[in-house]
């Protein structure tokens, strides 16, 4: 069976996406933090969320799904702009402690500003009962493609 791509799930997920990411885009560069991919913004976010945490190179692969040298070039890229730093552990060398800088801790202000207003564009097409539903659905969808990675 033929299906068109305005039938497609996986074509609406990655539109909206797409759609999503200029937007989120346009509000970073409006608040001057347009150097910030938005993945970037998620892990300044995480990181400040748990300031007083342990996080380690490995809790950004869990907790964000992506690889380990996609994460290696991220903290690289977020390092050398000044966003974080990376702390060796006294018991294992191999281990890096991440850390916000305070030009890291500015920027996650402005990037949640921008995440805030994404929201606030999305949760207007949706009461709350739908926007509860799309939730769980989307996570549906995350928890079965994860078992198939």
């Amino acid at each position: 069976m033929s299906q068109s791509e305005k039938e497609r799930l996986s074509f609406q997920v990655y539109k909206t996406n797409k759609m999503m990411r200029q937007l989120i885009d346009r509000y970073s560069m409006e608040k001057g933090v347009e150097d910030i991919a938005l993945v970037h913004g998620w892990i300044l976010g995480y990181l400040a969320d748990h300031e007083n945490e342990d996080v380690y190179q490995k809790t950004i692969e869990k907790r964000f799904s992506i690889a380990k040298s996609h994460v290696t070039g991220i903290l690289k890229t977020l390092e050398s702009q000044g966003y974080i730093t990376r702390c060796s552990v006294k018991n294992d060398a191999r281990l890096k402690k991440i850390r916000l800088t305070e030009k890291g801790r500015e920027s996650d202000l402005a990037v949640r500003q921008s995440i805030d207003e994404m929201e606030s564009v999305l949760s207007e097409a949706l009461n709350d009962e739908e926007k509860s539903q799309l939730i769980s659905l989307l996570q549906k969808l995350q928890f079965n493609v994860a078992e198939r990675r």
